[in-house]
């Protein structure tokens, strides 16, 4: 008990070892932002070995289902600025995985023959993460409706 006579709150230790108070009260969304943040944080340490953000997975899955289009369209599709989405494709093209190609004012960007055997093992540790943290079936089903709910339609 507390010095008010009332149950102290309930504290978990979580992921990093910092304490989550009172978890059972958080309103959903605080769940949801700190599941997410956490869950980037899991899958950035699996990248990590790989030489890969969660940022550059993106981008090279982007580019691994797309023909080859300007920087802006991309970064449009995927709801970033052109910016920051060329900084991430500078560092993919330093290691190797995508094509800068300036035309103009246009830069076309494609991905390379070793960008497409990163994105085999971006794959395979997808798989491992989403099996280590359950991030299959029901909830997986849940989330993507909420993704699809909250995504606002795009204009022609």
């Amino acid at each position: 008990m507390g010095e008010t006579g009332r149950p102290l709150p309930v504290v978990r230790v979580g992921y990093l070892g910092w304490r989550m108070p009172d978890i059972e009260r958080w309103p959903a969304w605080h769940l949801l932002s700190t599941s997410a943040r956490l869950v980037e944080r899991r899958w950035n340490e699996c990248l990590q070995p790989l030489g890969l953000t969660s940022a550059g997975v993106i981008a090279l899955q982007m580019l691994g289902s797309a023909v080859p289009c300007a920087q802006f369209e991309r970064a449009e599709a995927i709801g970033v600025r052109a910016q920051s989405l060329g900084e991430t494709l500078t560092r993919l093209q330093t290691q190797g995985w995508v094509n800068l190609e300036r035309m103009g004012r246009v830069q076309n960007v494609s991905l390379t023959k070793d960008g497409e055997k990163i994105l085999e093992r971006i794959s395979e540790a997808e798989q491992e993460i989403s099996t280590q943290l359950s991030l299959d079936g029901r909830l997986r089903g849940e989330l993507e409706a909420l993704v699809e709910n909250l995504t606002p339609p795009f204009l022609p």
